[in-house]
């Protein structure tokens, strides 16, 4: 039950207003037509009020025709179609009940929660959200071994795998971490619910309300988020979209508003898929060393570079620098597994106390499955396979928007990946170009999203990873018909 919103000290009757409460969670559908409400001794002492007050509510809640009273049973709501309050009494409060986050008619202009709702329908052409198809991935070896696991372990497949999670797969991560430069024991690691959670555990261990975080121009929308969240103010740091993030300007931010921490995403960056030279790593790290700023670096996408050597991680350059190294399988594997990881370093035992008090564990059968995946061996050629795919992929796109889109366009190419960041022309509002696209279900990701001063008004993050049918390929060429309308005005 959510929180109540009771004030004690208010001019009207507790027992009104846990009325009040009750009977607009039944409006929102918390509670559906026939279902039984708490019992009176359960919410009294739930919500930490009288039974007396709790009896007076539910009888309000009768005259309010929301309830009925069942004798030796509780207190059931009432259909909407027989909510006929009863003579005499007051009629009830009404409460806007309209859907606030997936009704898209109702979500405002904020273009996160457009994407988000657009990734939500079936219908729509997935070209703003970062979600391969499933064709991409080992899918049918990945459920015969998660059946297999499942099977043969039920008992622990069944059972809660808690922080740091699942040892042999952190045994697998440990040995993947060479391939990075990066020296790391097991016990080093924690797996964690995709690498979102990895991001939000590392806000959490190192900031706090107030405080200042440098981060690309753009940079990945999720963590500006969870950043809001947090109260954590981020600091837009100018961004090369070959080679991410500029020293230069990182200095400067900092002497101009004292940072806290930084936020990289060097290999592969997020929308812009661009590839921090070694030479700037190794400095951003000394500079952060120097001013005693710890690092959160996203690595979700390293292992999709297009170069055949894997990217450096910043720990490659300093195992004890103050890194909070964060990657997942999501983007290499298997997205719906929701498996991701993080190296905490220093801020280990804060990291598995957050862990503990949020979600407490990972999925167990998934993590099973994953280990058994990187111990049988194949993975790197899975990955190499899908490097390829998707370098495919962003090629079949790039030639479809020099074909459809206006000439002023500027694709920038990514190092690897399966993202494109498209500048279109001046005067394209990227904004109203995604409520247009949505008109004809494409969904795209508007530049404005991947900033938290509204920059990129007429940039636009696509999708390339998808199923390349006659439908996709006329869904670009209708996109590129948009901004070509637009431009005419």
């Amino acid at each position: 039950m959510s929180k109540n919103p009771f004030d004690r000290d208010g001019n009207q009757p507790l027992y009104r207003q846990l009325a009040e409460w009750l009977g607009k969670l039944i409006s929102e559908g918390t509670y559906e037509t026939d279902s039984r409400l708490p019992s009176i001794r359960q919410l009294s002492e739930q919500l930490s009020v009288s039974r007396t007050t709790v009896v007076y509510a539910y009888r309000l809640l009768e005259d309010w025709g929301f309830v009925e009273a069942r004798s030796r049973s509780g207190y059931f709501v009432q259909s909407v179609q027989d909510r006929q309050p009863r003579v005499g009494a007051a009629a009830p409060p009404s409460w806007d009940t309209t859907p606030k986050l997936f009704d898209v008619a109702s979500a405002s202009d904020d273009p996160t929660v457009r994407m988000i709702v657009a990734g939500a329908n079936l219908d729509v052409l997935q070209l703003g959200v970062a979600l391969p198809n499933p064709e991409f991935y080992p899918t049918d070896r990945l459920s015969r071994l998660l059946s297999r696991v499942v099977r043969h372990q039920p008992a622990v497949a069944a059972r809660y795998c808690p922080s740091p999670g699942f040892e042999p797969l952190r045994v697998q991560i440990a040995r993947r971490a060479v391939a990075a430069g990066v020296s790391i024991s097991p016990e080093d690691v924690v797996i964690t619910n995709g690498a979102c959670e990895a991001l939000f555990l590392s806000v959490r261990a190192v900031l706090g309300p107030g405080m200042r975080v440098a981060v690309a121009s753009p940079t990945y929308y999720v963590f500006l988020e969870q950043l809001n969240q947090c109260g954590v103010i981020p600091v837009e740091i100018a961004a090369d979209p070959q080679e991410g993030m500029n020293l230069d300007a990182l200095r400067e931010a900092h002497r101009r508003k004292s940072l806290d921490a930084i936020f990289l995403m060097p290999n592969i960056a997020n929308p812009t898929g661009a590839l921090m030279p070694d030479a700037t790593k190794e400095q951003i790290l000394a500079f952060a060393g120097e001013h005693g700023l710890p690092i959160i670096e996203d690595h979700v996408h390293a292992e999709l570079a297009y170069s055949d050597a894997r990217p450096r991680s910043l720990r490659a350059f300093d195992n004890e620098a103050d890194v909070l190294w964060c990657g997942s399988f999501s983007k290499t594997l298997a997205p719906g597994f929701r498996i991701g990881w993080m190296v905490p370093g220093v801020h280990r035992e804060k990291v598995a106390k957050l862990k503990a008090t949020s979600s407490v564990a990972s999925p167990t059968p998934q993590q099973m499955a994953i280990a058994e995946f990187l111990e049988e061996g194949g993975y790197d050629h899975h990955l190499k396979q899908l490097r390829e795919a998707f370098r495919g992929a962003v090629e079949t796109m790039l030639h479809l928007v020099d074909a459809y889109f206006p000439d002023q366009t500027i694709a920038h190419q990514p190092r690897g990946g399966y993202l494109l960041w498209l500048e279109l022309p001046e005067g394209v509002d990227s904004i109203r170009l995604a409520q247009q696209a949505l008109e004809h279900k494409i969904g795209i990701g508007p530049g404005p999203m991947f900033s938290p001063d509204g920059k990129f008004q007429n940039f636009i993050r696509l999708n390339c990873a998808v199923s390349w049918t006659a439908r996709t390929r006329q869904s670009v060429r209708r996109l590129g018909e948009l901004v070509e309308e637009q431009l005419r005005g």
